[in-house]
Parts: structure tokens; C-alpha cells; sequence
């Protein structure tokens, strides 16, 4: 009995310590720009570049800060040297994959 109510409680904690964080993904034009909302920390994970053809170019996060705070501005370059890759550079965007934290 007392090990199936530690194993509850433990489970319990682990959700609510996942349940501060959540994933998302969102798209942007070259050089566009985003803020991150109030009480928010925005980790960039993943980030890809596409002519809006499906072939998708992975880039390497070190184009982005480590982390972004509230209030902060995440501007996303209009030019990057993998996007010669890219055959319609007019429609060129970012694919962006965000880890979201609450800030303290």
C-alpha cells in the first residue's frame, strides 16, 4: 500500500513538473520579426528554413540566441547563406520548433 501511494505521488509531481513546459511549432517570413509574451521563456529546439515546396533545410540553432525572455524581439534574418539551397528564395520562411517555460 505504501508503495503504490509513493509511486501516485510521484507520478503526480512528474506531471505537474511536465506541466510547466509546452512545445509548439510555428512558421515566420525571412525577416519578420516575433516578441515573446509576458511571463514566458521561448528556447528555440529545431529550426528549419523552406521555399514553401515541402523540402525543408535544417539550420542550425546557433543563428538564435540560447533563450529568449519576456518582452525580448526574435528577428528572423531575410538573408542566410543556406538559403541558396533553396530554388524560390521569394518565399523563403522558417520553421521553428519552441520550447515555452513560464518565467519566475
Amino acid at each position: 500500500m505504501k508503495k503504490a501511494y509513493l509511486l501516485l505521488l510521484f507520478l503526480g509531481i512528474s506531471i505537474l513538473a511536465r506541466s510547466q513546459d509546452s512545445s509548439f511549432v510555428k512558421s515566420y517570413y525571412g525577416g519578420s520579426s516575433v516578441k515573446v509574451p509576458e511571463h514566458k521563456i521561448w528556447t528555440i529546439d529545431k529550426a528549419f528554413i523552406t521555399g514553401g515546396d515541402g523540402y525543408n533545410i535544417k539550420i542550425a540553432t546557433g543563428n538564435f540566441k540560447l533563450s529568449y525572455t519576456a518582452g525580448e524581439t526574435i528577428n528572423f534574418p531575410y538573408y542566410i547563406a543556406e538559403m541558396e539551397l533553396i530554388t524560390d528564395k521569394s518565399m523563403m520562411s522558417y520553421i521553428v520548433y519552441i520550447t515555452e517555460k513560464k518565467s519566475k
